[in-house]
């Protein structure tokens, strides 16, 4: 839908952007380190089998 409007490329920048915020400054950070804080060794070995944003794809090692 954005693409047919003026200004499109800014409907793209601004979805990277906050792609980026939550992958990488407010979200996903913040979180893990309070449940690392809270939760300890249990929460690391969850962090090692799991991934960050869909947690039901299991992770290859």
């Amino acid at each position: 839908m954005g693409v047919s409007t003026h200004g499109w490329l800014l409907t793209w920048i601004e979805q990277v952007g906050m792609g980026w915020a939550l992958l990488k400054v407010t979200g996903i950070p913040w979180v893990e380190r309070q449940a690392l804080a809270s939760r300890g060794e249990d929460y690391r070995a969850y962090q090692r089998t799991t991934n960050v944003l869909f947690p039901w794809f299991p992770k290859t090692r």
